[in-house]
């Protein structure tokens, strides 16, 4: 079915032209979080960057998110925090470094852990059956 980035850009759960379920949380009870190594994450993107890149700029503490998202019940628990902060301004509300145009994470080399080992079911039964 093509490679795992094709997927998820361009096939996203068996839909064509549905794309990056996992970095947007569109109208759903979805959460990008708990960002566990946000400190090296903030780092990382510092480094990237050429400047000192904060908390507020990438992540949302409890406090803000479940004011923000007060619908969404998975974002009343403390333990899915930090989340990564959501771009209002993109139809699908995705992740503030999800880049539609292109259809790729901006930060994929140093993405968070989080991320880095998310698989949906979708994507784990293609990857499991094209071995």
């Amino acid at each position: 079915m093509g490679s795992h980035c094709d997927i998820c850009a361009f096939s996203c759960f068996g839909q064509k032209g549905n794309y990056a379920s996992c970095c947007s949380i569109e109208e759903r009870n979805w959460i990008m979080g708990p960002i566990l190594d946000y400190e090296k994450v903030l780092s990382d993107l510092s480094e990237k960057y050429g400047r000192e890149v904060t908390f507020k700029e990438v992540f949302y503490d409890f406090d803000e998110g479940s004011k923000t998202f007060s619908a969404r019940k998975v974002w009343q628990d403390p333990n899915n925090f930090p989340a990564m902060r959501i771009d209002f301004s993109t139809p699908k509300k995705t992740c503030v470094f999800y880049n539609e145009n292109l259809k790729v994470c901006s930060i994929y080399e140093i993405r968070p852990e989080t991320c880095k080992n998310y698989f949906c079911d979708y994507l784990e039964r293609e990857l499991l059956m094209n071995q």
